[in-house]
């Protein structure tokens, strides 16, 4: 009996959950660097084009009853992963993911999870640039990575934005918040390039 309890949890965990493990899409063209004044521009509310980056599908939304079994199998990469590019490219997807989790919680009426579940991917932004930092301090080359955290920071301003500008009360002041911090990732992530 316990072998097919074991063999029935590996499959939820690692088949039907998620049957593939794959990093956000990389956008055929990355942008160009954006120098400080532009980024300056941008925080002042001066529009920009639409950003090409496309987040990833979500996969389980958080108010599923099996999310708590992608969030096992999601911690589990994440501690088996040591590579501080690998963990900062891991991380990006996560900040993606949520986003784009976010974005559907808050169509579906879910207003408070749909700002945790935002909350966590800015703090899984945060943590990627930790890890491209950390990666540059070993003298490894972060150029890719930081171009992605780049360009999904400014898909994060953009969501944001819009997210904001549909918001009423205390939930357009945390997307105002998120959307500095948004601001400041993108600055962040200018800083590595040579």
């Amino acid at each position: 009996m316990k072998k097919i309890f074991l063999i029935a949890l590996f499959f939820i965990l690692f088949g039907i959950i998620g049957s593939s493990y794959s990093f956000a899409k990389t956008p055929t063209q990355l942008p160009q660097e954006i120098s400080d004044k532009e980024v300056e521009e941008a925080t002042e509310g001066a529009t920009m084009e639409k950003i090409n980056y496309e987040l990833p599908y979500p996969g389980i939304l958080p108010d599923h009853p099996l999310y708590i079994f992608k969030m096992i199998r999601d911690r589990i990469i994440e501690l088996l992963t040591s590579d501080p590019t690998k963990k900062a490219s891991f991380y990006l997807l996560q900040a993606d993911k949520r986003l784009a989790a976010g974005i559907l919680l808050l169509e579906k009426g879910k207003r408070d999870l749909s700002e945790t579940t935002i909350s966590k991917g800015q703090n899984y932004l945060e943590k990627s640039l930790a890890k491209a930092n950390d990666a540059k301090n070993q003298q490894k080359s972060v150029l890719d990575i930081a171009a992605k955290i780049k360009a999904s920071s400014a898909k994060h301003r953009e969501e944001i934005e819009k997210l904001r500008d549909s918001a009423t009360g205390g939930l357009a002041e945390k997307f105002d918040q998120y959307l500095q911090r948004a601001q400041d990732f993108e600055k962040r992530a200018n800083e590595f390039n040579p």
